[in-house]
């Protein structure tokens, strides 16, 4: 599963990095950058499944990266991470279809499920080209 990581802070980041990797040799980081201007081209390009956003970021933040992702047609399931348990940012993420909202410090187990529910998400939105062989036979 493609992943790519935007967050502001480097030190966060690396840690980030490192803590999907460890996870499984299934994830693979597809880029990071440090906020959504930055972000928004590399994604285009990469063309990740998920894309794990830093919510207050400089130039544009991850809820605005998100709107902007959906309307270039990126299809990637987003998630949203954040220092702040804030109810409005909750609120807009629930509306821009996030996945998951992770709060910093990320626990192991939290990114783990996270990533496991994005996992399960994709397989039931992708059908198996082995299925639609079979239809056609039919």
């Amino acid at each position: 599963m493609k992943i790519f990581l935007v967050e502001d802070e480097v030190f966060a980041l690396r840690t980030l990095c490192k803590k999907v990797r460890d996870l499984s040799p299934d994830y693979e980081i597809a880029g990071t950058a440090s906020d959504g201007v930055e972000a928004l081209p590399l994604i285009l390009e990469a063309r990740p499944e998920v894309v794990i956003t830093d919510i207050r970021m400089s130039r544009m933040d991850g809820l605005t990266l998100i709107r902007e992702m959906k309307e270039a047609g990126v299809s990637a399931i987003p998630v949203i991470l954040s220092g702040y348990q804030e109810f409005e940012y909750a609120k807009q993420a629930i509306h821009l279809g996030v996945n998951d909202y992770l709060l910093k410090p990320i626990e192991m187990n939290e990114l783990k499920e996270c990533l496991e529910s994005c996992r399960k998400r994709l397989k039931e939105t992708h059908t198996p080209p082995e299925y639609l062989l079979l239809l056609f036979r039919e």
